[in-house]
């Protein structure tokens, strides 16, 4: 995963902007809008949510612990068009909705060392959430 870049949102931006050259096309696709939107997110992670594991230098931390200890990671804030409102689905619209990816550790590919430097890989699974459950 990466950190947030900019002109990567920027891009997707300019994708619901049609008769501009050399962007995503999506043909005003608002499935397809979002599904680039939310790919994009993930693929990165913000390094503020990264957890600080600590310990004394020279001790050894299980990839079990290393699992157990890295929680609370996440996306960055990204947008999503939501249908709402209406009555039996006439007159609904798009509405925008920012949403956060949560990321659950799964497993660490060692154990580790503190005070090393030698990094150690962390598997995590997206959560991905729902229309209703956008940041507010």
């Amino acid at each position: 995963m990466q950190t947030s870049n900019n002109s990567k949102y920027t891009n997707l931006m300019s994708a619901m902007n049609p008769g501009i050259s050399g962007i995503i096309n999506t043909k005003n696709n608002v499935d397809a809008i979002n599904a680039a939107y939310l790919s994009d997110a993930k693929a990165q992670y913000l390094k503020s949510s990264l957890p600080t594991l600590r310990g004394v230098n020279g001790d050894t931390i299980s990839a079990t612990n290393i699992v157990s200890q890295v929680t609370g990671v996440r996306s960055p804030i990204y947008p999503q068009f939501v249908k709402e409102g209406g009555f039996l689905g006439f007159g609904q619209q798009y509405v925008l909705r920012w949403y956060h990816i949560s990321y659950t550790p799964s497993s660490a590919s060692s154990a580790g060392t503190f005070g090393s430097g030698t990094p150690v890989n962390v598997s995590f699974t997206a959560n991905v959430p729902s229309n209703s459950n956008y940041d507010k």
